[in-house]
C-alpha cells in the first residue's frame, strides 16, 4: 500500500484468484471509525488495472488505474472500475481529434455552407441556414456531427461560434451588395 498524493493510495497486490478482493477492499474503507467519539465513514472510488493482461510499464499501469478511477468517480463513486484498452483507445482518438480541431481555424479548413430555405406552393427562397463543415485534409468534408461533440464546452466551441457568426454575416453583407435580402438562420 502506497499513498500517492491526497487522497489517492495505491494497493499492488499479487496472485489474484479472483476480483472479489477489490470489493472486499471497499467493504472495508466503507466501515464506519470512531474519530473523538463519533462514528465516521468514507467511500472509495477504485480504478484497477490488471498486470499482465496490461502490458505496460509501471508509469502507464498507474495511469491506467487512475484513468480507471475517474470513470470510476463519473459512475457514481463508491465502485470498482476496471480499466478497459478500448476506452483509452477511445479516450486517445478523442484527444488526437481535439489536437487537430484546434489547429483548424488557423489553417481556414471550417467551412460555411449555406442552405436555402424555401417556400415551395410559391417557388422562392424564404431564408438560409449557415451550417458549418470542416474541411479535413485526409477524411475530407465532415459534417457537424463528426466533430461537434468533441469540441462540447470548450474553448474551441466558443471560437467557431463567433467565427460561424462572422462569416454567415460576411455572407449576409455579400448577398444584400447583390440585392439579395434572406433572413439567415445560423
Amino acid at each position: 500500500v502506497a499513498r500517492l498524493g491526497g487522497d489517492e493510495f495505491v494497493l499492488l497486490l499479487g496472485d489474484l484468484e479472483s476480483h472479489a478482493v477489490f470489493e472486499r477492499v471497499l467493504d472495508e474503507v466503507r466501515k464506519p471509525v470512531r474519530l473523538r467519539g463519533e462514528d465516521v465513514s468514507v467511500s472509495a472510488s477504485v480504478g484497477v488495472t490488471l498486470y499482465p493482461e496490461d502490458h505496460s510499464d509501471a508509469d502507464t499501469l498507474l495511469r491506467h488505474a487512475d484513468q480507471a478511477m475517474y470513470l470510476a468517480k463519473q459512475r457514481g463513486r463508491d465502485c470498482v472500475q476496471l480499466f478497459d484498452a478500448g476506452v483509452e483507445l477511445s479516450l486517445q482518438a478523442k484527444q488526437e481529434l481535439l489536437r487537430r480541431l484546434a489547429q483548424a481555424p488557423e489553417a481556414r479548413e471550417f467551412v460555411l455552407h449555406s442552405q436555402p430555405k424555401a417556400a415551395m406552393l410559391q417557388g422562392r427562397p424564404i431564408g438560409v441556414e449557415a451550417l458549418v463543415r470542416w474541411q479535413h485534409p485526409g477524411r475530407g468534408m465532415l459534417a457537424p456531427g463528426e466533430f461537434l461533440p468533441t469540441i462540447e464546452g470548450s474553448e474551441l466551441e466558443v471560437e467557431l461560434g463567433e467565427w460561424v457568426i462572422r462569416s454567415a454575416l460576411q455572407q449576409i453583407d455579400s448577398w444584400r451588395a447583390l440585392g439579395l435580402d434572406l433572413p439567415v438562420a445560423v
